[in-house]
């Protein structure tokens, strides 16, 4: 051990570690961006720099290894500089997106991208979730929101922006019509008690997200119901009041208490909230309307914008008359003429100072209120009200002309000399603006502008425990941003509560610029035009005036989405470095590195324009995997990361295994989600197993609501092309409803009528015999199910079309199981790989490793394989005569274990007998002392290719030299299906050849095919199963298969299940559910059923344990198996010669996810 010391703490670490290695080993993060400890150390990133005492230059933590003594500062102010400069270097060559130019243009931060996206994607309820990280009131925004997310929407680029706004409004209503609406998960009571002075957007807001962090909160509303400004400022056409209702009913059902009719300074003082609180939150509003300055606007008919629209909203009486005309040109000057309109008056005028142009009214609210018959009358400006018997009778206009622009960007209204007009009008209703009515509020600073004053970044006003935020802070503005500060202040507010009072940061933010010319690629495609009432009805009644989507139109209206942000936002390392040392790489200019074409890979998304160089991607791909597609290409600032000669990756060595986009830090590499619309999204991840073969790959499923969007590598573990992608066969096409034939064509039905029509066609008398076929991707406990369907019919037999040479083992050993684990290879002397492993190339890495670790390699294949450049010996054959050479070869040359073969085995007498004639090639003769020599030897087969014949004469040698029951010796059959050995032991055991042999003879003349598609893999012929009298299956997809079924059951994909897997090499392993199957019901629920109908009495519990007495079967806790003899009655194993000459079979498989995944030539 060697003693060092870090940051003060005294460690122990290894000789010949790293300070990278010794700091992870004790718990202490350095940053870096090139270290993965499976390859050789780069040292390129430069973010791992450490100060050593007594070292003058700071060292690379990555490459630099301990010593006695040393003491080591991981976070010094030197360090955190090195790594800020290192970053900004980095991120000046970064090109992209980190987050979308809606999410940044909008005042909450709502990500519009990933919500839009969800929605594209049939997501509703996850859509629903990711706007209320930011929106307690995702409805109620969405009606009245001017959208400045639409404003910044990149496709306005190709032709519209898209609808983010409505599809907001989609999400909410979908939420709100579910009989349980979506609730945040409430933290426990911290037992901290908030109060809130307003029920507006803000005060909602901070209620919401203070109530889901366990605080207990009452909100004080001076009005008689909560809302604010959104129900008293915002008219019932517009916003129906019933929505508003339902959303905060939803942060009622949180807990939050809400009193209204209690006004501050009147009902309740700040003083007396701040002693009974921990804190309080003001969200006072902007309630008072700014006066016009100009003689005669105290008279009566002069109303305020706000006041007028509260009277409406609190339906107190409101005269208007005739003619009416409405000062202002935002958005509630448009909400009073609309609201007059309705009121019935005849003649309404907007008169405002500048023209259309500059109106900062949304555009739809203004053609609306054209349609509605209001006059708007531009460049006028009030100089006075004129009286007639004591009310207003006209107003006096200036008219004006457009001069420079102003400070807000718009051009200044300069009068015209001279130029008046007097309009004759019953009402005159000011809506130029609001301010902050203080009262109440006295012991707050105020700002500058009137409004209360607080800290920038932390929302607090000079009282300490009293923030602020909305309105009555910034002034009167669009309710998003209001909500945007009740959620940032809610934040400050809990980490105050916690103690520790945490500003608010700004982010840094990769950004890039882009042109119209960036999407002529893009087939336009028209905005969604959603019909709003007419405009006749409209004038008559508050009724609400927007239109809805339909779930179709929603979902196109969202795949219109240009997906800008990166999807890498929640899990780069960059800009969480970035940000986390301050970098602002702004300052330096330049040359950026050439981007490389988009490449066309089916998973696989390159973008060079974030590539830092790290090397990860090409040093894997090369060290680890042993595939060498990637490196890096010209020298110097030309450097870029893509295959030899600039081919697409598709095009190159690449094995599709994702290696690459698991080790990249920035996005520079990327999978290709199978969804329509690939956005970053926070995900569930699930722990799963590889389904596709029996390796027992541990694999993480990261998923969204009941969407899969990719399966990444448990830990430092790899998966191949197909358990990584394979997956994504399952994402499109899934039948969502039992089919059953009528008239000879497949018809959608009901659960009942299929599942009825499936026993009685079953149980029908007179038939042949039955055959009930597994997939083996099913778990042990739907295997066993299947197997009690098989009981409960007459003469039936069990089988699987995938193909299983594991059965060669049953004639040497008595059972079809391997003799040992995978692990051992490790220590082995010899691994002879029998097969090319082309179809789970994860076996060929892990024999890489253990040829590092010391170990010879003999590779017997007809094709070539991953590990040629370092096996000791390549035999190309497809022959089982070269098995037998090398078996003849051990017997003549003492290979032999004598005592192991007297002791345990039978017939090698008889076996020496069939060995005589063969005479041994020469590459025979050297697997044979390669394989003899070794004092441990594994044979692992590929049984996607490997004969039945050839595992039995693998079994032999391994037999006849010793090499079962030990550890570190045995054979090994990697079968196709991630439980072949499962559903074996299930029952399901039956050559699924003979089972073809049997329907083509009518033998077989029903059939139930459960997770297979054999027409599909060219297994069996469509018209072999069109002759059976019955034909049931159980299938995902719409497969050939299916095609000629009587009845089509849906059924569950492994990742929609729980159960058991049994490894190829007897490991269990548990599957856990990562999805709901898309009709409801999983493979085991299906089969239950099914049985009930055809065993209407059965025994209590006995269908639910089901595949229990598989897994509890002991031997799958044994390591090592035959240690004490074998299965048979005398305890000895068989010594036989198969019949059949190949040692090769053509690829044969039935899982329709993989029928379908061969389109890809993967």
């Amino acid at each position: 051990m060697i003693q060092i010391n870090i940051n003060g703490r005294e460690i122990n670490g290894q000789k010949g570690q790293t300070i990278l290695q010794a700091s992870r080993d004790n718990g202490i993060d350095i940053p870096t961006l090139c270290y993965d400890e499976r390859v050789k150390i780069f040292g390129g990133c430069g973010i791992c720099v450490v100060e050593v005492e007594g070292m003058t230059k700071l060292q690379r933590a990555c490459a630099t290894e301990i010593a006695p003594g040393m003491k080591i500062y991981t976070e010094s102010a030197r360090v955190r500089s090195a790594r800020k400069v290192a970053l900004e270097l980095m991120l000046s060559d970064h090109v992209g997106d980190c987050r979308p130019p809606c999410v940044k243009a909008c005042p909450a931060e709502t990500d519009c991208q990933g919500y839009v996206g969800l929605i594209a994607n049939g997501e509703y309820l996850e859509a629903l979730k990711v706007i209320k990280e930011q929106l307690p009131l995702p409805t109620s925004i969405g009606l009245i929101c001017p959208h400045p997310c639409e404003t910044a929407c990149r496709r306005q680029l190709v032709e519209a922006p898209v609808a983010i706004a409505a599809l907001k409004v989609f999400a909410g209503e979908f939420d709100l019509m579910q009989s349980n609406p979506f609730i945040p998960e409430i933290k426990a009571s911290t037992g901290k008690k908030v109060a809130i002075v307003g029920s507006g957007p803000a005060g909602l807001t901070a209620a919401y997200f203070l109530a889901a962090a366990g605080h207990e909160i009452t909100v004080f509303e001076a009005m008689p119901q909560p809302g604010g400004m959104l129900r008293y400022g915002i008219p019932e056409y517009r916003l129906p009041k019933r929505i508003l209702d339902q959303e905060i009913d939803i942060i009622r059902s949180m807990g939050v208490a809400i009193k209204t009719n209690t006004r501050l300074g009147a009902d309740i003082s700040l003083e007396e909230l701040r002693e009974t609180h921990d804190a309080v939150f003001l969200g006072i509003g902007a309630w008072r309307y700014s006066r016009m300055n100009c003689p005669g606007e105290d008279l009566p008919g002069v109303l305020g914008g706000i006041d007028f629209l509260r009277d409406v909203a609190l339906q107190k009486p409101v005269t208007l008359g005739d003619r009416v005309a409405v000062i202002g040109g935002g958005n509630t000057a448009m909400d009073a003429c609309r609201t007059a309109v309705r009121l019935g008056s005849k003649e309404v005028m907007v008169l405002y100072r500048r023209t259309r142009e500059e109106m900062p009214a949304e555009d739809i609210e203004i053609h609306e209120a054209m349609e509605e018959g209001i006059e708007f009358r531009f460049l006028m400006a009030p100089i006075e009200i004129i009286a007639a018997e004591g009310r207003a009778a006209a107003i006096r206009v200036q008219k004006m002309q457009l001069g420079e622009p102003d400070a807000s960007g718009r051009r200044s209204p300069v009068p015209i000399e001279g130029a008046e007009e007097v309009i004759p009008v019953d009402s005159v209703i000011a809506a130029i603006g609001q301010q902050v009515d203080m009262k109440g509020c006295e012991e707050v600073v105020p700002s500058k502008w009137r409004s209360i004053g607080i800290d920038d970044n932390t929302f607090m006003t000079n009282l300490i425990g009293v923030f602020a935020g909305g309105d009555g802070v910034t002034g009167p503005g669009i309710a998003v941003a209001a909500m945007g500060q009740g959620k940032k202040a809610a934040g400050v507010i809990d980490s105050y509560l916690a103690g520790q009072l945490q500003p608010l940061r700004t982010p840094f933010l990769v950004g890039k610029n882009v042109n119209r010319d960036d999407f002529a690629h893009i087939e336009p495609v028209e905005r969604l035009y959603i019909e709003p009432a007419d405009p006749i009805a409209r004038r008559a009644s508050f009724t609400e005036v927007a239109g809805r989507m339909t779930e179709a139109e929603a979902r196109k209206e969202g795949s219109r989405c240009l997906e800008c942000g990166c999807r890498d936002w929640f899990e780069c390392k960059l800009i969480a470095y970035a940000n986390q040392y301050g970098a602002q790489p702004g300052y330096l200019q330049g040359e950026k590195h050439r981007q490389v074409e988009l490449d066309p890979h089916p998973f696989i998304e390159r973008d060079a324009a974030k590539c830092i160089l790290c090397g990860l991607c090409v040093r894997f791909c090369d060290e680890y995997m042993g595939i060498n597609a990637l490196g890096l290409v010209e020298r110097g600032f030309e450097t870029v990361v893509e295959p030899e000669f600039g081919l697409p990756l598709q095009d190159s060595s690449c094995i599709s295994c994702g290696q690459c986009v698991a080790v990249c830090p920035t996005g520079a590499l990327l999978e290709r989600y199978p969804q329509p619309k690939n956005v970053p999204v926070r995900t569930q991840q699930t722990s799963t197993v590889c389904s596709f073969c029996g390796l027992g790959c541990h694999g993480v499923a990261d998923s969204c609501g009941d969407m899969t969007i990719r399966i990444l590598p448990h830990d430092n573990e790899i998966l191949c092309a197909k358990g990584r992608f394979g997956f994504s066969a399952y994402s499109h096409g899934r039948l969502t409803h039992p089919l059953v034939k009528k008239a000879g064509q497949l018809q959608e039905s009901s659960w009942e009528e299929a599942l009825s029509a499936a026993a009685q066609s079953l149980k029908k008398t007179g038939s042949s015999g039955t055959a009930i076929t597994a997939a083996p991707s099913l778990t042990c406990e739907e295997a066993s199910l299947a197997a009690f369907l098989g009981g409960s019919l007459d003469d039936s037999c069990l089988a699987s079309f995938s193909s299983d040479p594991g059965r060669g083992l049953n004639a040497v050993l008595g059972r079809n199981i391997a003799t040992n684990r995978l692990d051992e290879m490790d220590s082995s002397d010899v691994i002879m790989l029998v097969g090319s492993f082309n179809e789970n190339q994860v076996l060929p890495v892990r024999v890489r490793q253990a040829v590092r670790k010391g170990a010879k390699l003999i590779v017997v294949s007809d094709e070539d394989t991953l590990v040629d450049d370092i096996a000791a010996l390549k035999i190309n054959s497809d022959s089982n005569d070269k098995l037998k050479q090398i078996l003849a070869t051990v017997i003549r040359t003492g290979y032999v274990d004598d005592v192991f073969i007297n002791q345990n085995t039978v017939g090698f007498d008889q076996f020496c007998q069939q060995l005589e004639a063969v005479i041994p090639t020469n590459d025979a003769q050297e697997a044979a002392r390669l394989y003899g020599q070794a004092p441990q030897a594994m044979i692992i087969a590929d049984g996607i290719r490997v004969t039945a014949a050839g595992v039995t004469w693998l079994a032999d040698l391994a037999l006849i030299t010793g090499r079962i029951g030990t550890a570190g010796n045995g054979i090994i059959v990697i079968t196709p299906g991630g439980n072949r050995t499962g559903i074996n032991q299930a029952g399901f055991a039956e050559d699924g050849d003979k089972v073809i042999e049997s329907i083509r003879s009518g033998e077989t003349n029903r059939a139930v095919i459960i997770g297979e598609d054999p027409v599909g893999a060219g297994v069996i012929r469509a018209e072999d199963l069109a002759g059976l009298d019955t034909l049931v299956v159980l299938s995902p997809l719409m497969t050939q298969t299916a095609a000629q079924a009587d009845v089509v059951l849906p059924s569950s994909t492994p990742l929609e299940t729980t159960g058991t897997y049994i490894s190829s090499d007897g490991r269990l392993a548990e599957l856990s559910k990562v999805a709901r199957p898309p009709v409801g019901r999983d493979i085991g629920e299906i089969l239950a059923d099914l049985i009930a109908r055809l065993e209407p009495i059965i025994p209590v519990g006995q269908l639910e344990q089901a595949g229990a007495e598989v897994g509890e079967d002991e031997t799958w806790t044994q390591p090592v198996k035959f240690s004490a003899g074998f299965a048979f009655e005398d305890g000895r194993a068989r010594l036989v010669v198969p019949t059949g000459d190949s040692l090769f079979s053509p690829v044969r498989l039935t899982d329709p996810a993989l029928v379908s995944f061969q389109k890809y030539g993967l």
